[in-house]
C-alpha cells in the first residue's frame, strides 16, 4: 500500500496581496496534514517556501472552490507526493 499525501501549491506571480489573500483563504482549514508551498517567482527571482506545520491545512472541496474563486484556477495545484 503506498500513501500519496496530498499538498497545497500556491503559485504567487508577484502580486503584492498575494501572500494575505492566501492566508485569509486558508486561515479556517488550518489545522490538518495537508503541507503548504508558496512558489514565488518575480520573473527575475524564483523560490519557494514551505510555511510551517501551523499552516498545514484540511484540503477539499471548499478549500480548492475558495481558492479558485478568490485566487484563480491557475494560481494554486493539489499535488500528491510520496508513494
Amino acid at each position: 500500500i503506498y500513501w500519496r499525501q496530498p499538498e497545497l501549491q500556491a503559485i504567487d506571480q508577484s502580486d503584492s496581496t498575494f501572500v494575505s489573500r492566501l492566508e485569509t483563504l486558508i486561515a479556517p482549514f488550518q489545522g490538518g496534514s495537508c503541507p503548504v508551498r508558496i512558489d514565488y517567482n518575480t520573473g527575475r527571482v524564483k523560490t519557494v517556501v514551505e510555511l510551517g506545520d501551523e499552516w498545514k491545512v484540511h484540503p477539499g472541496d471548499e478549500l480548492v472552490n475558495r481558492l479558485e474563486q478568490q485566487l484563480g484556477k491557475d494560481s494554486f495545484a493539489i499535488n500528491y507526493v510520496g508513494g
